[in-house]
């Protein structure tokens, strides 16, 4: 019996695959992934929780924020998926969070990081942890997790990263 969750934060337009295997791989390892999918358009690979409800608990419908442009839908996102991502906390229905993405996904799933509490393991993967990431974590307890490539080709390198992943949020 799985006793503990780990929400999954991905754009999965972009992401889905990936996601879906580091899913696949916390499940391996006796944990619950929960995916919520805050990427723009429609994807192949189904959430836990789908990016109308983000964009629902940031405030808008899909209409209203695919009109404002990218920068609002990230904004939006972020707060939505802060705003679920705390009750899931209250509610003990996770455990830990693990984030995905190149830029916009890192900025999304780290926004929605530094609004939990210190001691939640929290852990990025991301192709712009080669480079200074204070603007990601600020002052906050997130591990920045290189993806050493580009996380849009699924190939054996990238699986090799995400297991590896998947084993460090596991074990946090």
């Amino acid at each position: 019996m799985v006793s503990k969750s780990v929400l999954i934060i991905a754009t999965l337009d972009t992401k889905g695959r990936e996601a879906s295997f580091l899913g696949e791989w916390i499940r391996k390892l006796n944990l619950n992934p929960i995916l919520m999918d805050v990427g723009i358009k429609d994807s192949e690979t189904k959430p836990d929780i789908k990016k109308e409800d983000v964009i629902s608990a940031g405030g808008y419908t899909s209409h209203q924020i695919i009109e404002k442009g990218r920068p609002f839908y990230v904004g939006v996102m972020q707060k939505g998926g802060l705003s679920i991502a705390k009750k899931l906390l209250e509610e003990e229905a996770i455990h830990g969070v693990i984030g995905i993405g190149g830029g916009t996904g890192t900025s999304i799933a780290t926004y929605i990081m530094r609004g939990l509490p210190y001691g939640l393991p929290k852990v990025m993967v991301s192709t712009v942890a080669s480079r200074d990431v204070r603007e990601y974590v600020r002052v906050k307890d997130i591990v920045m997790f290189h993806s050493v490539a580009d996380l849009l080709g699924f190939n054996s390198f990238t699986r090799f990263i995400l297991k590896k992943a998947a084993m460090t949020i596991v074990a946090m």
